[in-house]
């Protein structure tokens, strides 16, 4: 039986990976930017939901 594959959930066509790369990269206010971006999508049911199903 094979476990069905779920997709990295996006945001605005950005995986939480890509997101938290950048916010590494970035300086002043970019920085301020991305670790908006990194929290909004953290609290997302859609990224909340992505989460439990890795852990079945």
């Amino acid at each position: 039986m094979t476990k069905k594959k779920v997709k990295k959930p996006r945001q605005n066509g950005l995986t939480m990976s890509q997101i938290e790369s950048y916010l590494k990269k970035s300086k002043g206010s970019k920085k301020l930017y991305w670790k908006g971006r990194k929290d909004s999508f953290k609290g997302s049911m859609r990224y909340q939901d992505w989460l439990l199903s890795l852990k079945k």
